[in-house]
C-alpha cells in the first residue's frame, strides 16, 4: 500500500483516539470509504459495528487502528523526521504506546 499525505492523516485521526473513530467521523474528515476499506483489508485498522444512544439506538461503525497500524505510522513518522520534517506531539504517543489525549498530553511533554 503507498501512503500519500491524506492516508498519513487518516492514520493519525484514528491514533488519537484508543477506541477509535466513527465511519461518518473519519467520512467528514476527508476519507473515502475505500480508503477505509483498504486500510482494514491491510490489516492496519478493524471495523466493528456497535448499537448506541438511549432509547431509540442508532448502530455506528467504530475503526480502530491495530498494532500493525501503529506501527506503520511510527515508521511514517520516522521517514518524515529523516526527511527534515517534524513529528510533532503525535510520535512521543505512538512510540509510548500511551494514546495522545487532552489530560495526558501535558504529562508526555513533560518527559520528553
Amino acid at each position: 500500500m503507498t501512503f500519500y499525505g491524506e492516508h498519513f492523516r487518516a492514520l493519525d485521526l484514528l491514533a488519537r483516539r484508543p477506541k477509535g473513530r466513527t465511519e461518518t467521523f473519519m467520512l467528514i474528515h476527508g476519507c473515502t470509504r475505500q480508503y477505509l476499506d483498504g486500510l482494514i483489508l491491510a490489516g492496519l485498522a478493524t471495523a466493528t459495528k456497535q448499537r448506541v444512544g438511549r432509547g431509540r439506538q442508532i448502530e455506528v461503525t467504530r475503526i480502530k487502528l491495530t498494532e500493525g497500524g501503529r506501527a506503520t505510522l511510527c515508521e511514517l513518522l520516522r521517514q518524515r523526521v529523516r526527511e527534515g520534517g517534524k513529528p510533532g506531539r503525535l510520535i512521543r504517543s505512538l512510540t509510548a504506546r500511551e494514546p495522545l489525549t487532552e489530560r495526558n498530553d501535558s504529562a508526555q511533554l513533560r518527559k520528553s
